[in-house]
């Protein structure tokens, strides 16, 4: 598969790096659905990617000068938080300055959420909220068998949390779930952790397999300007597998479309305490996992933000 691909009966350009979880789910993963589905019909040639082209802000240019509709999907902010651990490495190569002049020259840019519009919004008024979405009971974002197999609780997650598993109690009970043994972060993290069990990461392709065995997902998150800008991707993982799900209350995660379908915590504490009543009460645990399932089938389902998608690249001309 080509990093750019389109399937011979549409205007519309795919950007398909399958290198980041990013990129699978604002751009591989829905242009793969469209292909199965309903592909768009621009008038005119748009090319979609995320965060910025392959090419950077050249590439950029380049594809508005050959025509194209250039649309940039992103789902966080592009200034990363000082103590990321990859603050560095984005400074010295230039990508915090990169992104926004892409974005500035952008047809449109879709983000996942209003929160992350209104900073969008500052550099490119041609802004649409599409929310993160998933194809669920299809392939690998089904309902999980087993919920009995292993650990009640499961972490999953990248590397670039180190700060927000701080938030989480050490126990048994629970299962980090991600790991790359040969990352130097994810070194450090190991580094702190006692007695949880621990899952290697998987490919794009099967990672929701990281689920199965377990009752209830956690998404501790510290509440700073960049996490305030992610989007609500974990609790639609833990919807599509049939978990409970326990995250802080912060954005994304607290709010009044979601909040009556997950429980939240605000401390290591309050997370163990939290974790520890919905283990004990098995019927509250199935009531959970059961309102959340439905709730995201209902609101974040692939068919109606490809519908958006596919509104947004047939209105160029």
């Amino acid at each position: 598969m080509s990093a750019t691909q389109n399937n011979l009966t549409s205007n519309l350009f795919a950007d398909l790096r399958p290198s980041t979880a990013c990129d699978f789910h604002r751009v591989v993963l829905p242009y793969e659905h469209m292909q199965r589905t309903t592909m768009p019909q621009p008038k005119v040639p748009v090319y979609w990617c995320n965060r910025m082209p392959t090419g950077g802000y050249a590439e950029m240019i380049q594809k508005k000068r050959e025509g194209y509709r250039v649309v940039i999907d992103i789902d966080d902010h592009w200034m990363l938080d000082e103590g990321h651990y990859l603050y560095d490495r984005f400074r010295k190569a230039g990508v915090n300055e990169v992104i926004p002049l892409c974005l500035k020259e952008a047809a449109a840019v879709i983000v996942t959420t209003p929160h992350l519009a209104s900073q969008v919004r500052k550099i490119n008024r041609n802004v649409v909220v599409i929310p993160n979405a998933l194809p669920y009971d299809e392939g690998q974002f089904t309902r999980s068998q087993d919920l009995e197999s292993d650990t009640p609780f499961i972490w999953a997650g990248g590397a670039s949390h180190r700060e927000d598993l701080k938030l989480l109690p050490q126990s048994p009970e629970l299962t980090i779930a991600g790991v790359r043994f040969d990352d130097s972060e994810w070194k450090k993290i190991l580094g702190g952790i006692k007695a949880q069990k621990i899952k290697p990461a998987m490919r794009l392709a099967e990672y929701m397999r990281l689920y199965d065995g377990h009752k209830a997902s956690l998404a501790p998150l510290v509440d700073t300007a960049f996490n305030r800008c992610k989007s609500n991707l974990k609790m639609l993982e833990a919807g599509a597998k049939g978990l409970a799900f326990i995250a802080s209350k912060v954005r994304p995660y607290f709010n009044e479309v979601d909040c009556d379908h997950v429980l939240y915590a605000e401390s290591a504490h309050e997370f163990s305490r939290k974790m520890k009543a919905l283990a004990a009460e098995k019927n509250q645990m199935e009531d959970y996992q059961c309102s959340l399932a439905e709730h995201v089938r209902l609101n974040y389902h692939l068919t109606d933000a490809n519908e958006l998608r596919r509104q947004l690249f047939e209105s160029f001309s």
